[in-house]
């Protein structure tokens, strides 16, 4: 009997633990994009635009430990940061960061840039699909998934 209420009781607890951990992990990516964000204010202060894909031109000197890895994208540790500026995204301009598990980008939190055509300043947690813990992780952060897309939670 005593196995069986521990068995019941992991069965419950087990997907919550998953849950924050991966919130936790996604929680430790957001500053890092608000960094990057913010370098690319200032670039596009200083330059009428963002970048075209290329972070290397970012001042983003406080993310030691990190290497630009080519077309936008920085890899600090186990974290991939990159910058769409318009080129791949019809014009939208946001910072992210992407989570993988097995390999696959799973979960992504992304800040569009102030001068992003059609959702400005706006955060959104990106859950793909075919993981229900990433869209419980969107959902625990109190995102409301967009109705235009399935795999988009716009965050407070």
């Amino acid at each position: 009997m005593v196995v069986l209420i521990i068995g019941i009781l992991a069965a419950v607890a087990l997907p919550q633990y998953q849950v924050a951990v991966m919130k936790a992990r996604l929680g430790r990516t957001i500053p890092g994009v608000k960094t990057i964000a913010q370098a690319a204010e200032a670039y596009y202060i200083a330059n009428g635009a963002y970048p075209e894909d290329d972070i290397t031109v970012l001042d983003i000197s406080s993310m030691s430990g990190c290497q630009s890895v080519g077309s936008g994208q920085l890899v600090c540790g186990d974290v991939n940061y990159d910058i769409n500026s318009g080129s791949a995204w019809s014009g939208e301009a946001f910072a992210n960061s992407k989570l993988f598990i097995n390999g696959r980008d799973v979960l992504v939190y992304a800040q569009y840039l102030d001068h992003s055509p059609t959702t400005p300043g706006e955060r959104q947690c990106w859950a793909y699909d075919d993981s229900t813990l990433a869209h419980q992780v969107c959902k625990s952060l109190g995102g409301v998934l967009k109705p235009e897309n399935n795999t988009r939670y716009k965050l407070p």
